[in-house]
């Protein structure tokens, strides 16, 4: 027997297969049908004569057979890859855990700690009520602290306090806060340092404010002192070994805390800096690989109920990776990310042929990945247009994108496979990932006659290496704007200055092992 909320389902003898029916449930197809169907008032409830109705093709018994051999060998890869990634997260998130935990090592067995009440003052924040009528300010609360080092001081909440706010609560440069009070345990003693800000900020009763003798600690240094994991656990468990749900100032004015040199605080926070940026960017990439895992699972359920795992078509790449850089889908991939990053930050309007063209010739030259090119100098900078039309070709052949003429120039457009496309196309770029980004987020913010000019300067300057001339700003002028081409003198100079300028600032100074940019041809 079953509840009446749930609807058994029995695959007809010689018409369907048990798992191919599992399967079918899973996609986003049926999902998206069965919710469309579902009851609006109160608690949402499918309809089992519009869940009955749903069709679908069903082949042969043989070949749902096969289709879900192949969908369990596939699955069973993906959950495999997906437990090693969840590891290798937890694994990073640890070596980070004992990393931190070393960084002090050094001062807390060489120096006599002292108690954090000695040298910094504490303040509870302020308590309000719905009812109060006073000044209206805005708050750092216990929803704003997250896993944040620095407080976010953006679009924080608004509240009406019990008469002014008094100099006394509001925070400061420099200020560390402390979770006090909270249901969960785990969040008491987590702490932020407040950074530079305009506006009057003040802080919630559930915290307090930690204000210290800056003559001899830094705010920086002391929060990730208190991060730390020994910390974090005598804070927690409030020197009792049992979890409190409220921290006070008493408890806090006892954390002892080892107190080297200001320079050598700097030095500690600057090792854990490092360290906390390299754990970022592996988590990054390990959680973009669990989502293009997950992404991929719902690929190949679309695929085996749209026709495109038939036995005329049963082929399912088991090495999404496998792909050369060399080939016109990894640069039609590439092209694909740039534009996604670029709407990210709602620049799609700026990509195009101009700028698509300075991403590909900058994956080669700054990323070091090789796609085929053979790049030649041409009006709007070191191109190699028959390279991505053939990529385009593939892009337009495979329904993914197009470069449109719009008057003025040639627009990135979508096609209607793109979204399907996706996490293929970020499976094939996940080894390169973290170097293609850097590269394109360094145009995103330009638009298409700084990305003309910066990839041009850095061509110029490779050049001017690879050949063995003296390199002097004049002379990477002169290489990229009056010995380019005619129309680069369309330019000012100052802006190719100001390329050469940002190139040294981002540290992407050329060495002359990029691949050459010759001859000179004009885009048809």
């Amino acid at each position: 027997l079953c509840s009446a909320d749930i609807y058994p389902l029995v695959p007809k003898p010689g018409r369907v297969e048990r798992d191919f029916l599992f399967y079918l449930l899973l996609t986003d197809a049926f999902t998206e049908y069965a919710i469309r169907g579902s009851a609006r008032a109160g608690m949402p409830k499918v309809n089992r004569d519009h869940l009955f109705a749903y069709r679908v093709r069903t082949p042969a018994i043989e070949e749902q057979r096969r289709i879900v051999a192949i969908l369990d060998e596939a699955f069973e890869g993906i959950a495999t890859a997906k437990a090693n990634a969840e590891e290798n997260l937890h694994n990073v998130r640890e070596l980070f855990e004992q990393l931190h935990q070393a960084a002090f090592a050094a001062v807390l067995d060489a120096l006599p700690a002292r108690r954090l009440g000695t040298f910094a003052r504490f303040r509870n924040g302020i308590n309000y009520t719905k009812q109060s009528t006073g000044q209206k300010a805005q708050i750092l609360g216990v929803k704003d602290f997250q896993n944040h080092f620095w407080a976010p001081l953006d679009n924080l909440d608004s509240v009406t306090l019990d008469g002014d706010l008094g100099a006394a609560d509001r925070v400061a440069e420099g200020d560390i806060l402390t979770v006090r009070s909270n249901g969960n345990p785990e969040l008491i003693g987590r702490c932020m340092v407040v950074g530079e800000h305009e506006v009057p900020i003040t802080h919630s009763g559930f915290t307090i404010r930690i204000t210290l003798d800056r003559s001899v600690a830094l705010s920086t240094y002391v929060c990730q002192f208190m991060r730390s994991r020994a910390v974090r656990r005598e804070l927690i468990d409030g020197g009792n070994g049992l979890n409190i749900k409220s921290l006070n100032q008493g408890m806090l004015s006892e954390v002892m805390v080892p107190l080297p040199s200001l320079d050598r605080q700097r030095e500690i926070v600057a090792v854990i800096e490092s360290m906390a940026a390299e754990t970022a960017r592996l988590t990054d990439i390990t959680k973009r690989k669990l989502v293009a895992l997950e992404e991929l699972k719902k690929s190949l359920l679309h695929q085996a109920f749209t026709g495109q795992l038939t036995a005329s078509n049963p082929t399912i790449a088991k090495d999404p990776l496998a792909l050369k850089t060399t080939s016109p889908e990894f640069t039609a991939n590439v092209i694909c990310l740039a534009y996604e990053r670029h709407k990210r930050q709602s620049r799609e309007k700026t990509f195009g042929h101009v700028k698509a063209q300075k991403v590909l010739h900058l994956v080669e030259s700054i990323a070091k990945v090789d796609l085929g090119r053979q790049p030649m100098r041409d009006a709007a900078g070191p191109n190699d247009f028959r390279h991505m039309l053939n990529a385009e070709d593939w892009a337009r052949a495979n329904g993914v994108f197009e470069m449109v003429n719009r008057g003025g120039g040639y627009e990135f457009r979508k096609l209607g496979t793109f979204d399907q496309h996706q996490p293929r196309a970020r499976q094939t770029l996940e080894p390169y990932l973290s170097q293609l980004e850097r590269v394109i987020d360094l145009l995103v913010p330009m638009d298409t006659e700084q990305a003309e000019v910066f990839a041009t300067v850095h061509a110029a300057w490779n050049n001017l290496l690879a050949d063995g001339a003296a390199v002097t700003d004049d002379a990477i002028v002169s290489a990229a704007r009056e010995d380019w081409h005619p129309d680069k003198l369309k330019i000012a100079e100052h802006k190719f200055r100001t390329a050469i300028a940002l190139i040294r600032q981002k540290g992407l100074v050329p060495d002359g092992t990029a691949k050459y940019v010759g001859g000179q041809q004009r885009l048809i």
